[in-house]
């Protein structure tokens, strides 16, 4: 059985990672976390029984500002993805990269071994994917999820087939270095 925890699985990108996952034949249980509890349960209502869901994915309402419940979700997940901007650098907040979506007590409860995704790419790494790490999990960040999304867009854009998304992930890289 594969469980996944999506933070922020109502959002813009988090509701496209929760049904990406409820269509994937290896994940058998998404728990949403979100702050806005009616979104929630029509997130879980999708994915648990609307298209293009599958048969079998269950969900649970979990609120993302309530770390205890937060914490009771992880114990059990194979993948936790993060979907908030929670931890994100800002020009505007420069305490914003050390904040983490989850409290420490929360990292805790993640089992070594298992798999943590935050789709921020700056800093690197986020505070969470140290977190994480310190515990023994695996990590990825965002950054590839941006290069592929501005390759998909330059081929719409573009017409073409081939990109330059080596040369694309290396210019994203250099101005993350520079920043």
């Amino acid at each position: 059985m594969t469980r996944v925890v999506v933070l922020g699985g109502c959002g813009g990108i988090g509701s496209v990672a929760a049904r990406t996952l409820a269509a994937a034949t290896q994940v058998d249980e998404i728990v949403i976390a979100d702050v806005r509890s009616d979104a929630v349960q029509a997130m879980v209502a999708e994915l648990s029984g609307g298209v293009p869901a599958r048969s079998g994915i269950s969900g649970s309402v979990v609120d993302a500002s309530d770390p205890a419940s937060v914490a009771g979700v992880l114990a059990g997940a194979d993948l936790v993805v993060n979907c908030t901007p929670v931890g994100m650098a800002s020009t505007t907040d420069p305490l914003a990269a050390i904040q983490s979506p989850l409290a420490a007590a929360a990292l805790d409860r993640l089992r070594p071994g298992s798999g943590v995704y935050d789709l921020i790419y700056t800093p690197r790494p986020t505070t969470l994917l140290q977190g994480a790490a310190e515990r023994g999990c695996r990590t990825w960040d965002g950054l590839e999820m941006l290069v592929q999304q501005g390759a998909a867009a330059l081929r719409l854009w573009s017409g073409r087939d081939s990109v330059p998304v080596d040369a694309m992930r290396q210019a994203a890289l250099e101005c993350l270095q520079a920043s």
